[in-house]
């Protein structure tokens, strides 16, 4: 998905877009602050979050983790965020099989 598919798809969840509303839309896919303020008002399992997160930027959460594993998912950027958060509500579309 594009960031424009993952930002789109985020605004909608949240109520930020609608049709006919022409309002500013946040970035979601640069914007750590706007995908804090998702993450803490969407009720949803932090743990599924996290194993989606670390699936993202390439950490396997059930073998033995090092402090680089940590650092790769605490430093998560705004736009890996927001493609978990996409994946967990289910809305992420595929661009080519096995994504």
């Amino acid at each position: 998905m594009t960031d424009f598919d993952i930002e789109y798809v985020i605004a909608t969840d949240c109520g930020h877009w609608r049709p006919g509303c022409m309002g500013k839309v946040p970035h979601y896919c640069s914007d750590l602050n706007a995908m804090h303020e998702v993450l803490v008002s969407h009720p949803m399992s932090s743990c599924d979050f996290v194993h989606t997160l670390a699936r993202i930027v390439g950490v396997d959460l059930y073998k033995e983790r090092t402090l680089v594993d940590i650092g790769l998912i605490i430093t998560s950027t705004a736009r890996q965020q927001a493609e978990a958060y996409v994946r967990m509500i289910g809305k992420y579309k595929y661009d080519k099989p096995g994504d």
